[in-house]
């Protein structure tokens, strides 16, 4: 980072900035996205361990998912010009939650001999629209608990400025939180110090905006920016995304490393049947634990929790790397905006998103999460007592039983109403990506 931009940039955000509460007024809206889209383009997370401050005391590791690549570019925005490294981030339409981006940018932070203050929400990040010059507007904000920063995106795709205003004292302050020490500050006539934590631009793009960069050579059309590099970059991590064959199996590649003993209600003394399906799951990054260091196999699983493993799945299997923003509220809201727009549930198919969820209900999910040819069959028909064409989500269960990835119970009933736990849940994964153990 350029110390000298980020400075420059860091007072004028001070200056702009406004209550959080602006942002929390703002009803998060379901978004749709092209029918077919024929690629993608594989990111990554950019990592840094930020030293500008390391004199001062102190140390930021800063993660930025989504990432494409880097480019430089002279910006002549309203703060003056500047020639700056550009963070490229490819944040798929379909995993916008409206016009927000939740975890755009996340930091840690490591302090010696200096007191960073909590409590501070200001709007740090703005969006620069770049079809009339580079005019700012609000766009962003950030949570920030003394040790660790999230900031959000709030304005759509768009070039961004993207540094939180970090502030810090000395160990002798009294105070802990940002409002105290502020107020302090200003009754004595003095100044806060403040680290600008993030980076000077990031460039986010969707699908739309790509579509129309590669056909105008702008981002936008009325725009006359020609962001030299950013398409040699595209092309560079352009794939094809194929749908209507089996090919995206493939993709599920490990990324974890499961070690018995690590759930503590799965100790490493004991086997149980189920031990081999939530090792291979986790190690997928296709579900975890919970924070008190449970897995819960024999809980039941919730219809959200479902949508989740979905949407993880469905965007491994096209390509993506199987991560979704956090900080939305409700937790699953990102899951439900990216079911909807790719067909994995219809609007009205879900009435409660907490309730446990059914051996039909996943059935159903799952089997639209992924194309058919993943659920080629291997038997021409399947016999559970109480299932019928009339059934809830019949052509889900069909689909699974026909594949062989789902069984029956010993008195030839599938009991699709009864609900189903984790365990149930990690094998059906395991026989959907894992093909081999199909039977």
């Amino acid at each position: 980072m350029k110390r000298s931009i980020a400075l420059l940039l860091l007072a004028a955000l001070l200056a702009a900035a406004v209550p959080a509460a602006a942002f929390a007024a703002e009803t998060p809206m379901l978004i749709s996205t092209q029918e077919t889209v024929k690629y993608g383009y594989k990111t990554e997370t950019y990592t840094e361990m930020d030293r500008s401050y390391r004199e001062q005391g102190l140390t930021v590791k800063i993660s930025i998912p989504y990432y494409l690549g880097t480019i430089n570019e002279k910006i002549d925005t309203r703060l003056g010009e500047a020639e700056s490294d550009i963070l490229v981030l490819y944040v798929p339409s379909s995993k916008w939650d409206g016009n927000n981006f939740y975890g755009a940018v996340s930091a840690t932070l490591t302090t010696r001999g200096i007191k960073v203050y909590s409590g501070s929400d200001s709007v740090v990040a703005w969006k620069d629209l770049y079809n009339y010059g580079f005019l700012d507007v609000n766009g962003g904000l950030y949570t920030f608990d003394g040790s660790s920063m999230q900031m959000h995106f709030t304005a759509g795709p768009g070039l961004y400025t993207a540094l939180a205003a970090i502030p810090f004292g000395s160990t002798d302050s009294p105070y802990t939180r940002y409002e105290d020490a502020y107020a302090a500050a200003v009754e004595k006539g003095e100044e806060l110090d403040y680290a600008a934590v993030g980076a000077d631009f990031i460039l986010v793009l969707d699908d739309e905006t790509i579509d129309t960069f590669m056909e105008n050579g702008t981002l936008d059309k009325v725009s006359s920016f020609k962001w030299p590099g950013l398409k040699e970059l595209l092309l560079k991590t352009r794939y094809t995304m194929e749908e209507g064959s089996a090919e995206g199996l493939q993709n599920f590649e490990t990324k974890n490393f499961y070690l018995r003993g690590q759930f503590l209600d799965m100790p490493y003394r004991i086997q149980n049947w189920y031990d081999s399906y939530v090792a291979r799951c986790y190690n997928l990054n296709l579900i975890n634990g919970y924070p008190d260091g449970t897995f819960r196999p024999q809980g039941n699983i919730t219809v959200a929790e479902c949508l989740a493993i979905a949407c993880v799945m469905h965007d491994i299997y096209i390509g993506g790397n199987g991560l979704f923003p956090a900080g939305a509220s409700p937790w699953y809201n990102m899951y439900v905006s990216y079911a909807l727009a790719n067909g994995i549930i219809m609007e009205g198919d879900v009435d409660d998103y907490n309730a446990p969820a059914t051996r039909a209900q996943v059935s159903y999910i799952f089997t639209n999460a992924l194309p058919d040819a993943v659920f080629a069959e291997v038997k021409n028909s399947f016999e559970f007592t109480d299932v019928t064409g009339a059934t809830p989500y019949f052509s889900g269960i069909s689909k699974l039983a026909k594949a062989g990835i789902i069984g029956g119970y010993p008195d030839g009933t599938f009991r699709p109403d009864n609900f189903i736990t984790r365990a149930e849940a990690c094998v059906i994964m395991t026989n959907i990506v894992d093909g081999d153990k199909r039977k």
